[in-house]
């Protein structure tokens, strides 16, 4: 917090010297009250045993929280995104985005610095967050979301007036692999065998690569459809990871509908978290809104996240001749595939409360699927263990009112 208060007080003095050039803009969004039911698998694998179990949930929390800053100086402008929801302990955490553009044509802009890749349309769902954005109830597999908080270098031609924007962008995670002076790689050798991170705000080519290129046609006011590819190279992983993407919105004063369709593929160290040896992944949303009038409005929509996995074998490992971290993590590199799918549907009732400020009651159902090992976590692994089983349908849904405030 100590960083954040010299922020803002050297804001508060910047104002009065470039009040035209300077903007404050905020979104928050609260989950004033929700009620969720959940049957979920409840594994053991110590004791190798398996039960389903009901959760009932009551909560309030805040969603978002974003506190955007924005300077502006003939060609060139700078952003500043604080990231108030985060770590706000960990360097370097403080800021989710602070990039710098410079415009030297109308229709040409060239940004720098810690920002968001363009690729995901990232439409809201009707009543939560997307997959893209962490919004399942049941806890999605997938590992391709919001691509925020990278380092990277983006040239952008084209604008909503010209028909059309091009964004190719360079890039690469501002999370990075922890090194040690006297022992190389940290891949796993504490912290119960998985990789431990750290944020950084430099960009080694030598260790990863990423390119992302996002081609937006935008034929009238409110209509866009777009097409995208992302690629991401990194020196620890088997794999390098890439995706592809297709969306459209179509909006105007009495409705909107939205579509985006994605599919993926992601290759993990053996000792990363959530790992995988090869991950395929397929990302699908619809939705529509239609607006009574400028107060009230009705909103549904249906999502799912189709995940499948080759996991790494750790059979394959040996403390001799193992890449970095040893013979790889003892839980869940079975050599195994596995399958979760999981599916959501939203209905929503919104109610604009103020020209910044809008209420919303909505209801969520979401079911997933699950086929994997039968204990894909036994410290033990055999035959019993290892074999990949239908283990059937969670279930989930919920009520949830909320607030959303922009300023």
């Amino acid at each position: 917090m100590k960083h954040l208060a010299s922020l803002l007080a050297l804001l508060s003095v910047s104002t009065s010297v470039l009040a035209t050039d300077f903007d404050v803009k905020g979104f928050i969004v609260i989950d004033a009250l929700s009620v969720s039911k959940q049957k979920k698998f409840d594994t053991d694998n110590r004791n190798l045993t398996e039960t389903k179990k009901d959760i009932e949930e009551v909560s309030t929390e805040i969603i978002t929280l974003d506190l955007k800053f924005y300077f502006r100086h003939e060609d060139w402008s700078a952003k500043i995104k604080l990231d108030l929801d985060g770590d706000l302990s960990e360097r370097n955490n403080i800021y989710e985005e602070a990039l710098i553009s410079w415009r030297p044509q109308k229709n040409f802009k060239l940004s720098a610095g810690k920002g968001k890749v363009p690729f995901h349309q990232m439409h809201f769902g009707a009543a939560r967050p997307t997959y893209i954005d962490g919004g399942s109830i049941l806890n999605s597999s997938n590992s391709w979301r919001d691509q925020d908080k990278k380092i990277l270098f983006t040239v952008q031609n084209g604008s909503y007036r010209s028909g059309f924007i091009n964004q190719f962008t360079y890039y690469g995670n501002s999370l990075s692999p922890l090194y040690t002076r006297e022992d190389g790689p940290d891949f796993g050798r504490d912290n119960f065998g998985t990789i431990s991170y750290e944020t950084t705000d430099t960009l080694d080519n030598k260790k990863q690569r990423g390119f992302a290129n996002k081609f937006t046609y935008t034929p009238a006011y409110g209509v866009k459809y777009s097409i995208a590819g992302i690629y991401l190279w990194r020196d620890i992983d088997p794999h390098a990871d890439w995706a592809l993407d297709i969306a459209m919105t179509d909006a105007n004063d009495e409705r909107e509908i939205w579509f985006e369709y994605m599919f993926g593929f992601v290759s993990k160290h053996e000792n990363d978290r959530f790992t995988a040896k090869k991950q395929w992944e397929q990302y699908i949303q619809l939705g529509y809104e239609y607006r009574f009038n400028e107060t009230f409005s009705v909103a549904t929509s249906a999502s799912a996240i189709l995940v499948k996995a080759l996991a790494h074998d750790k059979g394959d490992y040996s403390t001799a001749d193992a890449r970095d971290g040893g013979s790889g993590q003892g839980d869940y590199n079975n050599g195994q595939i596995f399958k979760k799918n999981n599916y959501m549907l939203e209905a929503a009732l919104k109610w604009r409360l103020a020209k910044r400020v809008n209420f919303k009651l909505g209801l969520t159902h979401e079911r997933k699927s699950v086929e994997e090992p039968r204990f894909p976590g036994a410290r033990s692994q055999s035959s019993y263990t290892r074999e990949v089983v239908e283990k059937g349908w969670e279930h989930a849904w919920q009520i949830n009112s909320g607030i959303s405030y922009w300023f």
